[in-house]
């Protein structure tokens, strides 16, 4: 993974005016997790943008790339934000134009050979300067309709308990299945299912589940990104069938479900209304958690630590989805760890409970506090 303020990119661009704009903005990129669409809560950046450019060496191809991806980022920004035509037409932009209306970008995958680049790119375009592009009327309609805060994604481990034995993993899983099936593409939180392959029963296998094993647990959460892990147990009795959740790394417990169900044979359907119930119980405690809070603003500077970029990037996107964050300025940053100030409403006590809820804990530290990635 490669960032790059955009004072790095377009030698020809330094000139006195968009140095003006790269310094008044930022010449440091605040990341943003990759991803195939504009991250919510951000309607002017554009994540997940493929480039592909020839040349006769690797660093001229590399620029034409950037600016190819430039011009790709823009005409969909433009068609995401134009409520009708876009007033602009990003293919007829002067290059020149489309420079001075970036803010900085993100290298999110890369591979070169000679005289080729190839690429995923993320674009994070100036506000004033769309709104300035769109005119009046859209940027308007832009204001009115922000987009809502991202709910963290949420991995479901599903167990089901019988006669037979406890089932991850292993076939028949009845349970698992029913997870698999469940469209969960409309939902405003993202579930996470894994199908069991080679990498997710290395993580964690049945027993380590039940057990709630920490380190499991969080290896298997970490690779697919999510904020939390719900170990999802059903055990069929006679004429019902018992959910019981557990949720790890963020987020209170979800207690205890019970359906009822006419007979064995209705156990494919009664899994299948299980999981719904559970969806629909995670919509709702993401629509308590993400209602704005009253009261002042209040301030907080803290230092963030993290092992990896990786790291760095969930920790932003974990911050992004507390609705109570009204702004997050980077003063520095290090291989290894930034220096940022919280702008949050409402009371601290609050604010360090939404931090728990995405999987952040906050501890003092010789010289500030201190926020990093939950660690059982």
């Amino acid at each position: 993974m490669r960032i790059f303020p955009l004072r790095h990119v377009f030698p020809a661009l330094l000139v006195a005016g968009l140095m003006a704009m790269v310094l008044t903005a930022h010449t440091i990129l605040l990341p943003i997790p990759a991803a195939r669409s504009q991250p919510a809560g951000e309607p002017f950046t554009v994540t997940g943008v493929a480039v592909d450019a020839d040349a006769e060496t690797t660093t001229a191809a590399r620029e034409q790339a950037f600016r190819q991806g430039a011009r790709i980022a823009l005409a969909q920004l433009l068609s995401d934000l134009a409520a009708a035509e876009p007033p602009v037409d990003a293919a007829t932009l002067p290059q020149d134009q489309i420079d001075v209306l970036i803010q900085a970008f993100e290298v999110e995958e890369e591979r070169t050979s000679p005289g080729r680049y190839r690429a995923t790119l993320t674009y994070i375009f100036r506000e004033d300067a769309i709104r300035g592009l769109l005119g009046p009327e859209a940027a308007a309609a832009v204001a009115e309709t922000p987009a809502p805060r991202p709910a963290p994604p949420v991995l479901v481990l599903p167990v089901l308990r019988s006669e037979r034995g406890d089932r991850l993993w292993d076939s028949p899983n009845p349970w698992h299945e029913a997870w698999l099936d469940y469209d969960a593409s409309g939902g405003p939180v993202p579930i996470l299912v894994p199908f069991g392959d080679l990498a997710d029963v290395a993580d964690v296998d049945v027993d380590r589940a039940l057990a709630g094993d920490a380190e499991a647990l969080a290896a298997i959460r970490n690779r697919y990104d999510a904020a939390s892990t719900i170990v999802a147990v059903a055990e069929p009795a006679e004429g019902r069938v018992i959910i019981r959740l557990a949720r790890y790394g963020a987020m209170e417990d979800l207690g205890t479900t019970t359906l009822n169900m006419a007979n064995e044979q209705a156990l494919p359907g009664a899994l299948a209304a299980a999981v719904g119930r559970v969806a629909d119980q995670l919509a709702a405690d993401w629509r308590d958690a993400a209602a704005v809070p009253a009261g002042p603003t209040r301030t907080l500077t803290v230092l963030v630590l993290f092992e990896q970029n990786r790291d760095w990037f969930r920790i932003r996107s974990r911050l992004r989805a507390i609705p109570a964050l009204v702004e997050t300025e980077v003063a520095s940053l290090s291989p290894q760890e930034a220096v940022v100030e919280l702008a949050y409403r409402g009371e601290e006590r609050d604010f360090l409970m939404d931090l728990t809820r995405q999987g952040l804990v906050l501890s003092e530290g010789p010289a500030a506090p201190e926020l990093r990635l939950v660690r059982e």
